[in-house]
């Protein structure tokens, strides 16, 4: 698994199309299954980390930004779905997993292996919290919200590597971390200019702009269809909604 994060990141840069060479027999999977699988789940995943925030996504995925539930003395808690999603949470559980970059960097070998483990740990050696999640409701939140925030962290620790196989993604993936960036620039720069005097606001939004109009202006790649999958092998990571697969360039029945 090494070896092929490692060769992601040298390819992350080229076109898709050498996932066009005939496909193997499905007898195991291959190299180039391995890719195209990746690819489809970077698409797809993709969808997720379009939010603006967690809290969107888990919106777009028709799942509660919290719940309410009652502790061990019948007092109510809120769990906060984004405070599962929250770096310094995650950078703890990593610390504690101690989990190889290259599982870190693949959405179909880490995505349900890591989730098992975020969960187990949240569960039972983070925070006396999650340890109220008794009723089945609750816990199909916890299940389905855990899965959400490891996929959202693949994809952090896949821009952070260079470790994409589909260079659209890779692209994209700039462009929303760009779209971060401004959005907290542009939140400074409204506190400055509310503190400052008015004659500062031409030049801070001067440099606000400068600084990331090459982002936005410079060329941008188009989705090159992906080829279908291998008969008998099915999409990962099925969270697209339909109507969205034609649009990230997937085959129709991605979504269903």
């Amino acid at each position: 698994m090494q070896e092929l994060c490692l060769e992601q990141q040298n390819t992350s840069n080229q076109p898709l199309t050498h996932l066009t060479e005939s496909i193997p027999a499905v007898s195991h999977i291959a190299p180039f299954e391995q890719k195209l699988l990746e690819c489809y789940a970077e698409r797809i995943a993709l969808s997720v980390r379009r939010a603006t925030n967690f809290t969107q996504s888990l919106l777009q995925q028709h799942l509660a930004p919290d719940i309410t539930l009652l502790n061990r003395r019948g007092q109510p808690l809120i769990l906060h779905g984004k405070d599962i999603c929250n770096e310094g949470t995650w950078r703890k559980f990593l610390t504690a997993a101690t989990l190889a970059t290259p599982q870190l960097c693949s959405l179909v070998e880490g995505t349900e292996t890591i989730t098992r483990r975020y969960r187990s740990w949240l569960l039972t050696s983070y925070t006396q919290r999650y340890k109220n999640l008794v009723q089945p409701a609750h816990l199909t939140w916890f299940h389905h919200v855990t899965r959400l925030a490891v996929i959202w962290h693949i994809m952090e620790a896949k821009a952070q590597h260079s470790a994409f196989v589909d260079p659209w993604v890779a692209q994209e993936m700039e462009a929303l971390e760009a779209l971060g960036t401004l959005a907290t620039e542009v939140a400074k720069a409204i506190h400055h200019i509310v503190k400052e005097p008015k004659e500062e606001a031409p030049r801070l939004l001067e440099h606000l702009y400068l600084v990331h109009a090459a982002e936005m202006t410079r060329p941008h790649l188009a989705p090159q269809p992906l080829p279908a999958l291998p008969e008998g092998m099915h999409p990962p990571l099925a969270l697209l909604p339909k109507g969205e697969q034609e649009q990230m360039g997937l085959p129709e029945e991605t979504a269903q």
